[in-house]
């Protein structure tokens, strides 16, 4: 099973337009992707200027993600057409955060996190969502229209380091979710 979170940039607003016309549009493109695969317990980050990672060039059976529709239609419309990644069923596809609401925590994966005892830095991932936040959106365009980004080493790096923290909290979310599943009596045997 392969988790993975993505951080992007765009000059659509996602709350508006949606993943799907989100990830179409031309000028939306990763930052970076941070990812943990749970069959070798290791953790690996990408970026556009890497070579794509071997374990998204192997057969998976599961993808999980926080919100998969997102990691979905950004995998789907950008890294495999741009970057070379291999295309994914959407039959293969896990969403931590639905199965999450249907157990009736919040949307939030912070506020999921908390709501089941996972200790979170409110301080850091404010700081953190306000960088992701900015990175997302031009810095300013050109004349031309073209955007600039916040392009720096130190942004992108504390960037970085926010999406694979998400990764680690998406991780131990999905089993803490398996473990309460467990406990649940099948209904069907009633």
């Amino acid at each position: 099973m392969l988790h993975f979170d993505l951080e992007t940039r765009g000059v659509l607003e996602l709350k508006k337009c949606g993943s799907h016309s989100y990830s179409m549009h031309p000028h939306t493109d990763v930052w970076c992707l941070c990812y943990y695969d749970s069959d070798t317990d290791t953790f690996g980050t990408w970026t556009p200027s890497d070579p794509v990672p071997e374990v998204f060039q192997e057969p998976m059976e599961t993808f999980c993600a926080w919100n998969a529709q997102f990691e979905r239609n950004i995998h789907q419309n950008i890294l495999v057409p741009r970057y070379g990644f291999e295309p994914i069923d959407v039959y293969q596809w896990e969403d931590t955060a639905a199965w999450a609401r249907q157990l009736g925590l919040p949307s939030s994966l912070a506020k999921s996190a908390i709501a089941l005892g996972f200790p979170v830095d409110d301080q850091k991932d404010r700081e953190g969502t306000q960088l992701m936040l900015r990175m997302a959106r031009p810095r300013h365009f050109t004349d031309r229209g073209i955007p600039v980004w916040w392009e720096d080493e130190e942004r992108l790096a504390r960037l970085i380091e926010y999406c694979e923290q998400d990764v680690r909290v998406e991780v131990n979310i999905r089993r803490q979710l398996r473990e309460t599943c467990r406990k649940i009596p099948n209904l069907s045997e009633a």
